[in-house]
């Protein structure tokens, strides 16, 4: 029983700190860390970073969550005076419920969670306003506010008329580099 009972309190120990200190292990713990790709949204120059969206199954957090599970699990099977294959069969059942529980709270705070990032299927059909005049098939640049953020991008119209300096413009297409609108 005194094997149990100390994977269950290393568990709940790690388990517990990764609660508190949510930041440091979230990020640095992950054995299998969230797949990221970072690129230029719309050519900003900054990183934006996109992530499964939910935890991974092979996080610390998880993997203390099923630690402290198949613990407590074992030592009440050999406190019911199971044996040792027994209790630790009914430590996995027990060890697979709370880990399940936990995941289920994560992956729900996952979702309760915003991002600022930009993508570029977000643009399309928003307006923006000129701010460097777009001459007769030339370049000017647009300005557009998403998710509080401001961007600022190279235009050109789609019909090659030209757009004066304040005028609201729809974004039709995002091609490389620069905008074309309409």
């Amino acid at each position: 029983m005194t094997v149990f009972i100390c994977i269950m309190v290393v568990g709940f120990v790690v388990l517990g700190a990764s609660l508190l200190f949510g930041e440091i292990f979230e990020h640095g713990g992950d054995i299998a860390h969230d797949i990221a790709v970072e690129h230029d949204v719309l050519g900003q120059g900054g990183d934006v970073e996109h992530s499964q969206g939910g935890p991974s199954f092979l996080s610390l957090r998880m993997l203390a969550s099923f630690a402290t599970g198949f613990g407590g699990g074992g030592a009440i099977g050999r406190y019911l005076d199971f044996g040792y294959v027994a209790s630790s069969l009914f430590g996995l059942a027990l060890a697979v419920a709370v880990a399940a529980v936990v995941y289920f709270i994560v992956a729900f705070l996952y979702k309760q969670q915003a991002t600022s990032g930009v993508t570029t299927s977000e643009c399309l059909n928003k307006q923006a306003i000129v701010c460097v005049a777009i001459p007769d098939n030339g370049m000017g640049q647009v300005t557009l506010t998403l998710k509080g953020a401001t961007l600022t991008k190279m235009a050109k119209s789609e019909d090659g008329k030209s757009r004066e300096n304040g005028a609201t413009v729809l974004i039709k297409q995002i091609v490389g580099d620069y905008i074309i609108v309409g």
